[in-house]
């Protein structure tokens, strides 16, 4: 799920995507959910590095890239971190596992299918532009998610010199 900027202001840049992945199990616990925000991070690495905490919810994991865009590198990267995971009391079990994917083209390259395939997990991929009304975390979950971040956006761009900041080129730090 992504979320996109005003079109008369920033020409609808992506502001970030967030990979939200559900285990059906109740009784087993939930993946870490992951945010990808546009830019480098660069002065949040400050920060990391001066040994300050990291300023985000712990049970968030949170990356950086140009276009805050899972591209196929992003997907099998993703894909080495949470699919061991998720689907180990599967594997204990010698049970396959199913990722229910939208159908992005970096979840469906071979390198990626072949990763999940490491941990005995198959992808099934919705068919392209269905997946809001497939996959409910789009539709419910997701539509609150995206509220809520727009209205953090819109505190945000109001606080010192956060507008002129995101107004940068992201070569700029923007």
């Amino acid at each position: 799920m992504w979320v996109r900027g005003d079109p008369h202001i920033d020409g609808s840049k992506r502001f970030c995507t967030l990979q939200i992945c559900v285990h059906c199990d109740n009784d087993v616990p939930q993946p870490k959910q992951e945010i990808m925000f546009r830019g480098k991070g660069v002065k949040l690495d400050e920060v990391i590095q001066s040994g300050e905490d990291h300023p985000w919810d712990k049970r968030v994991t949170v990356k950086f890239q140009h276009k805050a865009y899972y591209d196929a590198d992003e997907c099998v990267d993703w894909a080495r971190r949470k699919v061991p995971d998720m689907t180990r009391d599967a594997r204990r079990n010698d049970e396959e596992s199913v990722l229910f994917s939208d159908n992005l083209r970096g979840q469906t390259t071979e390198l990626f299918k072949r990763t999940c395939g490491k941990y005995k997990c198959k992808n099934h991929f919705y068919p392209t532009g269905c997946t809001d009304i497939l996959q409910l975390v789009d539709q419910q979950l997701g539509q609150l998610i995206k509220r809520k971040m727009g209205e953090g956006f819109d505190d945000w761009i109001f606080v010192r010199d956060n507008f002129d900041h995101w107004q940068m080129p992201s070569t700029r730090g923007g």
